[in-house]
């Protein structure tokens, strides 16, 4: 199915400034699944939350993003020194502009009468709209949605200070978002941030995401947060050396698109 970008939906409206008191640390290991059953952890991720910023950094690739709510704006910085801005208004017009292109593209599968013509209507609306039998264990602290599209089974906890689960639960509402814009491939956004706002609601954070697509060929993803709430040495020093590189005279500075067709090409 051809993947199509969509609107954030009131993008300004929706921005959230992230507590500035307490430090957090969460280190996510995702995985599929093989045919046999067994998980296998294919990338990991540190993010780090530090005086209203975000550091997120990608291992495999040496890339972070830095998300910068009081400034409006991700800063992206690969292992070439290669730096690239992309301003909230600037994401709101991509999506808002990409929404048309959205909506055409469902109105001609419905013109199409094809089986799986149906299968891909199906999957891209319930992408745009999704709707979930939400069910929470209190015991087990698991939360279940489940469709017959997509379903998530989270073990969930509780942080020291629930404002700690707002701030992540923001942030990663905005991964969400901007992974579909940095990966075109990607699932549109819509579905997890479903899922986020059920974890909202309670104020929990997921220790473990397990994801099923019913869609045939599809893999099963199960992600995995550790949640700290004390910083590394070398997590500072990272956070650093990084604040120095976007600054050094060796960045190079380029457009988030050519930033983006850098990095999918790469892939």
């Amino acid at each position: 199915m051809r993947r199509i970008l969509i609107t954030l939906g009131m993008v300004l409206g929706l921005q959230a400034t992230l507590s500035l008191a307490q430090d957090m640390r969460v280190y996510t290991t995702v995985s599929r699944q093989g045919t046999d059953g067994v998980w296998e952890p294919y990338s990991h991720s540190l993010t780090l939350f530090h005086s209203g910023k975000v550091y997120d950094f990608m291992e495999e690739v040496g890339e972070v993003v830095i998300y910068e709510p009081m400034n409006d704006r991700f800063i992206f910085l690969d292992g070439n020194y290669r730096v690239a801005e992309l301003r909230i208004e600037e994401l709101s017009q991509y999506l808002k502009a990409s929404e048309s292109e959205s909506q055409k593209y469902l109105a001609d599968l419905k013109t199409d009468v094809t089986n799986s013509s149906d299968k891909a209507k199906a999957a891209l609306e319930f992408q745009l709209h999704p709707q979930f039998d939400e069910k929470f264990d209190a015991r087990e602290q698991r939360l279940r949605m489940v469709s017959d599209q997509i379903s998530y089974d989270l073990k969930t906890g509780a942080c020291p200070n629930p404002d700690r689960a707002l701030d992540y639960l923001a942030y990663a509402d905005w991964a969400a978002r901007l992974n579909h814009i940095l990966h075109p491939k990607a699932m549109l956004p819509e579905p997890r941030l479903a899922v986020n706002a059920a974890l909202r609601q309670r104020k929990r954070i997921p220790l473990s995401v397990v994801r099923k697509l019913q869609a045939e060929g599809e893999t099963d993803l199960k992600s995995e947060h550790q949640f700290s709430w004390e910083f590394t040495a070398i997590d500072r020093q990272q956070m650093t050396l990084w604040e120095s590189r976007i600054s050094s005279k060796d960045a190079v500075w380029v457009s988030f698109r050519d930033y983006q067709k850098k990095l999918v090409t790469s892939k």
